[in-house]
């Protein structure tokens, strides 16, 4: 199956750029998710790749073949709508066997090609129901199916799974990664579920105000972030401004100065002292003590605080912590809840710190 490529990708509506100038390359087999809030350009994207829109500017190559002007039904491309998109009057067989008709298709191969179709989403004896006779999530693996049976080289999917309830969604996630990894298809699919990204995804494209600010696998992005938009995108995120004080070389750590006097200890070799920095940090990073350790952990940062309120999550409870003019979100057990008001002891290891350069 060939990979897709992106060439100063352009789209603009009147005065508004939805798409800037928009370069990426995904790889032939993967799947891509394009990741952002509402109005950065990703399902304008998708649109352009799948040919209903056209860009102003740039190129799109499949494979080795540019089809920035070719129609949709010549781009051999399969398309899964947000709300499915099934007819209502047609049987899940003729939904299927509707796009193979009109590409001339035998009725044998039609037939083979929709039970097979049917099958690798575990539909099989549904094909004389009705969409109103199916649940949500039978929909979803209709259209899937739909788009499927058309083999087509690359598949495209837009947001399938948010009119689904939670408990269905998240299992959903696994089916389409399983099926999209067992037949090898390149995919790219669009998201604003930050979970639904990095359980699906080889890699993650995040597009903010129609431009592409980072791109790497999902441990990449979680773990590195490239700025502190990416930082507070995707999954919960603290932050605090500071400068860069001194350095150790010999270990790879800054420190790094708030304006109210906190020291924090992070991991650097590229940041340079007198530079002014974002310190992000994951609450799940926060080590809390409800008293102070008769021994402090070595080679880590010690701060006090105090709590200023709690929300029970079932697993953790997540935590507003106030540490100087500070709030950090900390994540904890339930076994022992803490409560409003009671001081607390936070460590955070220097190489679970993430510094974003201003």
């Amino acid at each position: 199956m060939p990979g897709l490529r992106l060439e100063n990708l352009s789209k603009r509506f009147g005065k508004t750029v939805a798409v800037d100038s928009l370069d990426l390359e995904i790889r032939d087999g993967e799947i891509m998710t394009l990741l952002g809030p509402s109005g950065c350009g990703k399902t304008t994207t998708l649109r352009c790749i799948a040919g209903l829109l056209t860009p102003d500017e740039g190129e799109i190559y499949l494979g080795d073949e540019r089809v920035t002007d070719l129609p949709p039904e010549r781009r051999g491309v399969g398309l899964v709508f947000q709300n499915y998109a099934l007819w209502p009057h047609m049987t899940v067989y003729d939904n299927l066997a509707f796009g193979l008709q009109l590409r001339r298709v035998a009725r044998a191969e039609i037939q083979r090609r929709v039970s097979e179709a049917l099958a690798m989403v575990r539909l099989s004896g549904f094909e004389e129901r009705y969409p109103r006779q199916l649940s949500g999530g039978q929909q979803q693996r209709v259209a899937l199916a739909r788009a499927l049976v058309i083999e087509p080289k690359l598949l495209l999917l837009d947001e399938p799974l948010s009119n689904l309830d939670a408990q269905l969604r998240e299992e959903m996630r696994f089916e389409i990664r399983e099926l999209q990894k067992n037949l090898g298809i390149t995919s790219v699919y669009v998201t604003h579920d930050q979970a639904e990204a990095l359980v699906l995804s080889d890699r993650i494209a995040i597009l903010h105000e129609g431009r592409l600010v980072q791109v790497g696998s999902p441990a990449e992005i979680y773990n590195r972030p490239g700025n502190r938009f990416v930082a507070g995108f995707i999954g919960l995120t603290s932050f605090v401004e500071g400068t860069i004080v001194r350095q150790d070389a010999a270990k790879g750590y800054v420190v790094v100065r708030t304006r109210d006097g906190l020291e924090l200890c992070a991991r650097s070799d590229v940041l340079q002292t007198g530079q002014e920095v974002t310190v992000a940090i994951r609450p799940e990073h926060i080590e809390l003590y409800p008293e102070e350790p008769a021994v402090r952990p070595a080679e880590t940062n010690f701060l006090s605080g105090r709590v200023l309120r709690g929300a029970y999550l079932g697993d953790v409870v997540d935590y507003r912590i106030q540490v100087g003019e500070w709030i950090l979100r900390a994540h904890a057990g339930t076994g022992a809840i803490l409560k409003p008001d009671q001081e607390v002891f936070l460590t955070i290891a220097p190489d679970r710190i993430t510094l974003i350069a201003v």
